[in-house]
């Protein structure tokens, strides 16, 4: 399939039956976790029910048994990767598309979340783009990367000047003559295989050795100093999409609660979860491929678009 052109053949669907309780997300929160004003109604019936047991003898003690109580229901309904590929009938939003296929299984929702964002959003730009050269950092991937809300990638002068450093580093690595050097981006970028999967990480050590290697050396490159994991994994993920996850403050894979070591890095978390998730993940997006998935979005970003949709349109129906 033309990586520019694309064609889902469920596309122009339109959802013809509404049902009372609409697809958000894959449609996990919205059946089990209230938001708004119900959330808060809940809150002041939760307190007014502590008060009104004796062990319970202060506004902090109820205060924090509220919190507790909106903390384990948060934690217990943040999906785990799996769960946006759940094939079980009732797990879906229930609408009936235009072409007659109704959502009875989350899968199906998760399916629609992807076409919509692929359509609908700028971000399609960072994944549909043709990457002209995988082992060196372009002008068009500087400015695929500002598709994904990065203001610092929008500006001809700042793509210039961040493309300038990039073209010295690819200057030095054509001429470095060191194994397995540790200086140089370019080194480093072309020593990793494109074919190298996020599923690898938890298993080869010098690849996960080079991936963090990579978040060090293009810091400087993109112009930043402090760990800024936007700027530094969404490039990084334009070059290796099938192995770098992205991670972003507003509501990407890395508000997964996210932990990893100290360079900044927030991976290991999202790796353990992506491989123990992977038998169901790569046959979900099988069916998302037969439905127009285009097979340059990798399926760690598939994972990626689903829950920064699930986190970001928490209320917004499944159409």
């Amino acid at each position: 399939m033309d990586r520019d052109v694309f064609n889902f053949s469920i596309l122009t669907r339109e959802v013809t039956g509404q049902s009372s309780n609409p697809c958000i997300g894959g449609c996990h929160r919205h059946r089990v976790q209230p938001t708004g004003d119900l959330l808060a109604k809940e809150n002041r019936n939760e307190r007014s029910k502590l008060h009104s047991n004796s062990f319970i003898s202060s506004d902090g003690a109820a205060f924090l048994a509220i919190a507790r109580t909106k903390a384990l229901r948060e934690k217990d309904n943040v999906l785990n990767f799996a769960n946006y590929f759940d094939t079980t009938p009732g797990t879906g939003c229930g609408a009936t598309d235009a072409s007659g296929q109704t959502h009875t299984a989350r899968l199906d929702c998760s399916s629609r979340w992807v076409q919509n964002y692929l359509t609908s959003y700028s971000g399609a730009v960072f994944d549909l783009a043709l990457d002209l050269d995988p082992n060196t950092m372009l002008a068009s991937d500087l400015y695929s990367v500002g598709a994904l809300s990065m203001r610092d990638f929008w500006s001809p002068s700042d793509i210039t000047s961040k493309l300038g450093r990039f073209k010295i580093d690819k200057s030095l690595a054509l001429a470095c003559t060191v194994q397995n050097c540790q200086v140089h981006f370019h080194c480093v970028l072309e020593r990793v295989p494109t074919t190298a999967s996020v599923y690898h990480l938890s298993t080869n050590a010098a690849l996960r050795t080079d991936v963090d290697l990579l978040w060090t050396l293009i810091g400087p490159l993109v112009g930043v100093i402090s760990n800024a994991p936007a700027s530094r994994t969404k490039p990084l993920a334009r070059k290796r999409p099938s192995l770098i996850p992205i991670l972003d403050e507003k509501g990407s894979i890395a508000d997964r609660r996210a932990k990893g070591n100290a360079n900044g890095t927030y991976w290991d978390s999202i790796i353990a979860e992506m491989t123990s998730s992977q038998n169901s993940i790569q046959a979900g997006i099988a069916v998302m491929r037969q439905r127009g998935l285009p097979q340059v979005v990798s399926e760690l970003r598939v994972v990626d678009i689903l829950v920064w949709m699930f986190r970001t349109n928490q209320q917004a129906p499944c159409s």
